[in-house]
């Protein structure tokens, strides 16, 4: 399964070719993820900056990120990214707070 999203094209193969490279970025991100149950901090960090600058030269809106986003949870996580906040960070990343409430989970924050 490939992700893909549509992006603002103005015949740009430049733009094209940024837009893929964020989402290889990405992927990159969530396979290590995946893998090592550990977010890669600095690699977490360069994706989040790389898409702030595709944002700010207008080549993606903020549908289309979370577009983006989207995707590539499901191909590597097989679930959204709710789900996947839900199911694999609480566990794996116990230190993320739990994006999803619920009696037996409450939000850490929420615990006296």
């Amino acid at each position: 399964m490939e992700a893909s999203c549509s992006y603002k094209d103005d015949g740009d193969a430049g733009s094209e070719l940024t837009v893929q490279r964020f989402k290889d970025l990405l992927m990159d991100v969530y396979r290590v993820y995946k893998r090592d149950k550990v977010m890669p901090k600095e690699k977490r960090a360069y994706c989040n900056g790389y898409a702030d600058a595709l944002l700010i030269s207008k080549q993606i809106d903020n549908l289309q990120l979370q577009q983006i986003i989207d995707l590539a949870n499901m191909e590597v996580f097989g679930m959204t990214l709710k789900q996947r906040q839900y199911e694999f960070d609480i566990f794996h990343e116990p230190s993320l707070l739990n994006p999803l409430p619920s009696k037996r989970f409450p939000r850490v924050d929420s615990v006296s």
